[in-house]
């Protein structure tokens, strides 16, 4: 960050994602369609979420999907045995690799 301004329009951009993510249709123009949120915790790396993740990158590339969901890599959902788990939002869809 240069400056305070830069930090006000981070805190703006992460305010819509976060909206989203709690109410369908509550962001007013977020940057993706879907979200997956994919859990990087120790435990699910373990079970190769980062390969996952890799995997997720490159089929939403062939499929031009890439602008319209975005792949976050998040800490510890606490289903470690169950992992690698996705959360899809708006949805709030909760997935088991």
């Amino acid at each position: 960050m240069e400056n305070w301004n830069q930090l006000k329009e981070l805190r703006d951009v992460y305010r819509q994602n976060v909206k989203m993510r709690l109410e369908e249709g509550a962001a007013i123009d977020p940057p993706f369609e879907k979200e997956m949120m994919i859990c990087a915790g120790t435990g699910c790396i373990s079970s190769k979420s980062d390969a996952f993740i890799q995997s997720l990158k490159e089929e939403l590339a062939k499929n031009e999907l890439s602008e319209k969901v975005n792949l976050v890599s998040t800490g510890c959902f606490g289903l470690c045995a169950q992992g690698p788990i996705v959360i899809i939002y708006p949805e709030g869809v909760f997935t088991i690799k």
